[in-house]
């Protein structure tokens, strides 16, 4: 079978918050589906990083904390918006930035 079709076994829950796809740089529409989509073109396209940011900045968002190991997203970010705050906390001990 497919990937898509491995994703049809798989019940999605709403967003509690906007998502955005990271293949198109847009918010992915509430729908299991579009989900579906997304996460499958995620295995063959590039990641427009700089575009997802942008839009999750058009749409208000002020504030980016990047949870994980280190913190290389939140200095991309840095690199594409600098009026906007940009803070991670990794699970290295690294401090915020």
């Amino acid at each position: 079978g497919t990937f898509r079709e491995y994703l049809n076994s798989f019940t999605f829950d709403r967003p509690v918050a906007p998502v955005f796809d990271n293949v198109t740089g847009l918010e992915i529409a509430d729908k299991a589906d579009a989900l579906r989509d997304t996460l499958t073109q995620h295995l063959t396209s590039p990641v427009l990083w700089s575009k997802s940011i942008e839009n999750m900045i058009g749409g208000g968002c002020s504030e980016f904390i990047e949870l994980g190991f280190g913190s290389t997203l939140s200095r991309f970010g840095f690199f594409i918006n600098r009026k906007v705050s940009y803070r991670s906390f990794s699970d290295r001990g690294d401090k915020p930035i």
